[in-house]
């Protein structure tokens, strides 16, 4: 039994509660969280949280998912399994045996949900827990980084495509902020790399073609390799071969 007590609902108080309140909701089993949920966010009073804690018992063996990262992470299994067209709220909230409403909470629409999937398929895409080698060559960094990705993305089919990437880095200032701290990552490794090859030409990098913009050449012709699917980057590292050796 629950007690309660009223509450403006444009209070402070009101608001705070209502996010705990959703944080324990997701805890209890599925029937009993869908009956409770719709106790807490309609009508004009709201049930004591403390008395959740009286259901804890009955979610010992609950395996609900309760974190962002977590239904993310059930996001990107099912990009893998089925591509991104198969990322819809009403799924992902069954999937991860939670309310519809609970996943409106973390993701207010379903372009809030897209964007956060892409974004977090586009991290474990370029998460590289090396950093480029600098006892090789530079054609041979460039292959390591390239492979490193390719091997990545090969885990979601048809993910990298110019959709994707431009659905990313469009209209939203913090997927641009996000794709441009993951290339500015891979484009210092790269530079660093350069400069430790000793073999590069000293006159191969001039006024008229800087350093710089030769490594911003090799990154944007990694990114069109990789969104044309090819299997290796060779011409890509004769090119540069016959540019600074």
């Amino acid at each position: 039994m629950f007690a309660h007590f009223k509450i403006p609902m444009e209070s402070q108080t009101y608001k705070k509660l209502k996010n705990q309140s959703i944080e324990y909701l997701n805890r209890l089993p599925g029937k009993q969280h869908t009956k409770l949920m719709r106790y807490y966010l309609t009508g004009t009073e709201i049930y004591g949280i403390l008395n959740i804690v009286q259901y804890e018992e009955v979610s010992a063996i609950n395996t609900v998912i309760t974190s962002k990262d977590e239904i993310l992470k059930t996001c990107r299994e099912i990009v893998a399994e089925n591509g991104l067209a198969a990322v819809n709220m009403r799924d992902v909230a069954k999937k991860c045996d939670i309310a519809l409403g609970s996943l409106y909470y973390y993701f207010p629409s379903k372009d809030d949900l897209i964007l956060d999937t892409i974004m977090s398929v586009w991290q474990s895409i370029f998460h590289m827990d090396q950093q480029c080698r600098l006892d090789v060559s530079f054609p041979d960094s460039v292959e390591w980084v390239y492979k490193s990705i390719r091997n990545s993305a090969d885990q979601y089919p048809n993910f990298f495509t110019t959709h994707s990437l431009g659905f990313a880095t469009e209209g939203k200032n913090k997927a641009k902020s996000t794709m441009e701290g993951y290339l500015k990552h891979i484009r210092a490794g790269l530079a660093k790399a350069l400069n430790s090859d000793p073999a590069v030409r000293k006159n191969a990098f001039s006024k008229m073609f800087p350093e710089k913009d030769f490594i911003d050449f090799v990154l944007n012709s990694i990114i069109d390799l990789l969104l044309r699917q090819k299997k290796d980057c060779n011409v890509l590292l004769e090119m540069i071969r016959r540019t600074i050796y």
